[in-house]
C-alpha cells in the first residue's frame, strides 16, 4: 500500500479533533484577487538563507515564486501560499518607499529574504550532468565530510534554506533538486529511490565531491539514505534520520500486539492518508508525482536495505504531544524496537518540541547531532 506514514498521524488529530480533511486546506483555500499593480511590488530577486535566489514574477493577476516559478496564491494582499512551495510568503515593507522583503514562514520560524540584484549576487546553485540530463545542486560551506540533505519525494534546495546555512558553517553541505522537479531536467522512469540513489551518487562524482558522505533523511528521505548506504557502504560516513516514514505493514503488526485497541484506527488512517496524498500530487510537479507513484518499490527496497555497513546513525523522531496523543507514543515504541531489531547501533533521540517536521521545531537539536557526528568522523585535530 502506497503512503505517506506520517499524515495517518496527522489525519489522527485533525479529522480526530474536528479540523477537517488536510488536502481540503490546501486544494481548497480561498484564492484572493488582488491588484496586478500590487503584485508588481513584489517583483524581483529574493536571497533565500542559504544564499539561493528566489525569483518572483508576474503572471497577469498571479504571483509566481520560486524555480521554476510556481504559483503563489494570496490570502490577503501581502500573504501567499503555495500548493508547491512549503511555508508562507509575507512581502513587507520597513516604511514607505523602501525596498521590499519577503519574510518566509516555515513553521513558527520566519525567514527574512531580502531582495537583491540577480546581476551582482551570484545565485550559488550549479547545474551538474548525471547521464542525458542534469540536476540542479547547491553547494555551500567547505570542509569534509560532506553533509547531503535529502527530502525525498522531491522535496530539494527551496525547502530548508536555514538549516542549509547552518551547516555550510560546519562543513561543506549539499541540497538537490530530484529530477523532474526545482531546476532540474526529467529523469528516466520509475522515480524509485534505488534510481534517485544511483543519480544522486553520480552527482556527487561529476561535481567532484568525495566520499564518504554524511547523508541526513527528513521523512520517507530516510528510507532514500538508508537505501543510499546499502547500495553504497564505502560511500557513506554516517546517516541521520529525521522522523522516517515507518513500514506501515510491520507498524500494523507492531500494534496488533502493543496497542490493539488502535489497530483498526490505524487501517482507517492508512486508507485516508493514502487518498489524501492522491490529491495532493495531482497538483505537484512531474517528478514528485512519479516518486508517489513508485513509493511501494521505494518501500519494498527498503525493507531490503538492512543490514548496513557498521556506521554511526542517528534517528531523530518527533515526540510532540507524546503524553496526550496516543499515537505519539506509539510511533515512539514501534520505533525502538525497529531500530533494535534492524539497525541496532543506532542512537533514537526524541525531539520534544516536534510533530513530523522536526527541521522546523528542533533545529537546534538535528544541528547539535550533526556536529557529534561530524568530530566523531573527523580524525584527531594534528592528525591526517
Amino acid at each position: 500500500m502506497r503512503f505517506h506514514f506520517q499524515l495517518a498521524w496527522v489525519l489522527a488529530v485533525l479529522i480526530g479533533t474536528g479540523c477537517g480533511h488536510p488536502a481540503d486546506s490546501v486544494l481548497n483555500r480561498p484564492r484572493l484577487r488582488v491588484a496586478p499593480a500590487v503584485l508588481d511590488q513584489y517583483v524581483g530577486t529574493y536571497r533565500l538563507a542559504s544564499g539561493t535566489h528566489f525569483p518572483v514574477v508576474r503572471d497577469g493577476d498571479r504571483l509566481l515564486g520560486g524555480t521554476p516559478p510556481q504559483e503563489l496564491f494570496a490570502e490577503t494582499t501581502r500573504k501567499f501560499s503555495s500548493n508547491q512551495l512549503s511555508g508562507e510568503f509575507n512581502f513587507e515593507r520597513s516604511g514607505p518607499g523602501s525596498e521590499v522583503t519577503l519574510r518566509r514562514r516555515l513553521g513558527k520560524r520566519d525567514e527574512p529574504c531580502p531582495q537583491i540584484n540577480p546581476n551582482v549576487v551570484a545565485d550559488p546553485t550549479r547545474r551538474v550532468t548525471v547521464g542525458n540530463f542534469k540536476l540542479r545542486l547547491l553547494i555551500a560551506g567547505t570542509g569534509g565530510p560532506t553533509i547531503v540533505l535529502e527530502d525525498g519525494i522531491g522535496n530539494g534546495i527551496e525547502m530548508q534554506a536555514e538549516l542549509q546555512a547552518q551547516f555550510a558553517n560546519v562543513s561543506t553541505v549539499v541540497a538537490y533538486d530530484h529530477a523532474g522537479t526545482g531546476g532540474s531536467d526529467p529523469g528516466p522512469l520509475p522515480r524509485d529511490a534505488r534510481r534517485i540513489a544511483h543519480e544522486l551518487r553520480l552527482a556527487l562524482q561529476n561535481a567532484d565531491l568525495p566520499p564518504p558522505f554524511l547523508l541526513i533523511g527528513g521523512s520517507i528521505g530516510a528510507d532514500y539514505v538508508r537505501i543510499f548506504a546499502h547500495e553504497f557502504p564505502k560511500e557513506t560516513a554516517g546517516l541521520i534520520l529525521l522522523d522516517p516514514t515507518p513500514d506501515w505493514e510491520r507498524l500494523i503488526a507492531w500494534a496488533e500486539v502493543h496497542a490493539p485497541i488502535r489497530v483498526e484506527m490505524y487501517r482507517q488512517f492508512a486508507r485516508d492518508s493514502e487518498a489524501m496524498m492522491d490529491r495532493l500530487m495531482s497538483v505537484q510537479e512531474p517528478g514528485r508525482t512519479a516518486e508517489w507513484a513508485a513509493l511501494e518499490t521505494t518501500r519494498a527496497d527498503a525493507q531490503r536495505a538492512v543490514p548496513l555497513a557498521d556506521i554511526p546513525i542517528v534517528q531523530i523522531t518527533g515526540a510532540g504531544g507524546r503524553q496526550t496523543i496516543p499515537a505519539i507514543d506509539d510511533k515512539i515504541r514501534f520505533f525502538d524496537a525497529w531500530l533494535q531489531q534492524y539497525l541496532p547501533s543506532a542512537k533514537h533521540v526524541l525531539a520534544p518540541h516536534s510533530g513530523h517536521s522536526v527541521t522546523t521545531t528542533d533545529r537546534q537539536l538535528i544541528f547539535e547531532e550533526v556536529q557529534r557526528m561530524l568530530t566523531m568522523l573527523r580524525p584527531p585535530t594534528g592528525k591526517p
